[in-house]
């Protein structure tokens, strides 16, 4: 009996049908795949590697961050350079910081036009954080062979969480993984490393002055008990007065502040300016107390 010739399609079949296949092959545009089938499947191999490319994530990249409002929203672009459709996923791996990446949410949207807008747009965004993030957009999850896919994405840092993250910072890299539908085969295309800086807390107070308030000449402020005087720091959102051992006497916008005689501050008064990442570190002044007469001043 003549045997029978298989098909071209056939062929092609049996080239991936089995209980395990693996292919290495090096890839030519910066990303390996390593394909691996670990059952039977149906789908096509294509020939030559899967790989894909990942640009624009340093637009990502902030410096001095000192407000929750988003940044500049980036276009990042994903270039299937597979001879295969991609079905593609976000990746974000930390390589060192001390910011919390949870801190840091980011939002993508669908760009409509290959452009990305100046602002975030109030609907049609998915959000995660640097540490989970979100899933791409509908019609960026998937590209076919040799297509472009752009996505517009920006960053914040959560409300109620740039507090206290002063001069922290948050360095990781973003990678696009490409599928091949229907089998473990997969590539990743690395971007460029992105970085997050949160500004410094403001600098200390300079210029403290104390004066005991019955020692002023004028008779609008004259009184018991003392005034306080410093030097504006340029970033300082508002002051606070402690005590000695850090209790909150007051707050203020200004720079000048008023202890009453019978405030008792203990040994020294201190002087904080908060920004919005943080306090300074305090500036403070000696002051004691007369058991007849109150707070006052302790002059050099």
């Amino acid at each position: 009996m003549t045997p029978t010739r298989p098909t071209p399609d056939r062929a092609r079949l049996s080239a991936v049908v089995g209980a395990s296949v693996f292919l290495v092959l090096a890839g030519t545009a910066g990303a390996t795949a390593l394909w691996t089938a670990a059952t039977t499947t149906t789908t096509p191999a294509a020939a030559g590697a899967l790989s894909t490319e990942l640009t624009g994530t340093a637009g990502l990249s902030a410096a001095a961050i000192d407000s929750e409002d988003y940044g500049a929203p980036t276009r990042l672009t994903v270039d299937n350079t597979s001879a295969a459709g991609l079905d593609y996923t976000l990746s974000l791996e930390t390589t060192t910081g001390a910011l919390d990446p949870t801190y840091v949410e980011l939002v993508l949207w669908t760009s409509t036009d290959g452009t990305c807008p100046a602002e975030v747009p109030s609907t049609g965004t998915s959000a995660g954080t640097l540490a989970e993030p979100p899933a791409l957009p509908g019609g960026t999850s998937s590209a076919e062979a040799g297509a472009t896919t752009v996505v517009c994405a920006a960053t914040r840092i959560l409300p109620d969480r740039l507090f206290g993250t002063a001069g922290q910072s948050l360095t990781l890299v973003p990678s696009v993984v490409g599928s091949l539908t229907g089998t473990t085969w997969t590539t990743r295309g690395a971007g460029a490393a992105v970085t997050q800086t949160i500004a410094p807390a403001p600098a200390a107070v300079t210029n403290l002055m104390c004066t005991d308030r019955d020692l002023l000449d004028s008779p609008d402020t004259g009184g018991d008990g003392i005034s306080l005087t410093w030097e504006d720091v340029d970033g300082a959102d508002g002051y606070q007065v402690r005590s000695d051992t850090g209790q909150v006497l007051t707050e203020t916008t200004g720079t000048s502040a008023v202890l009453a005689a019978g405030e008792n501050p203990g040994s020294s008064v201190q002087i904080v300016a908060l920004g919005p990442t943080g306090y300074a570190e305090a500036t403070s002044s000696p002051v004691h107390r007369d058991p007849q007469t109150g707070l006052h001043c302790d002059t050099p």
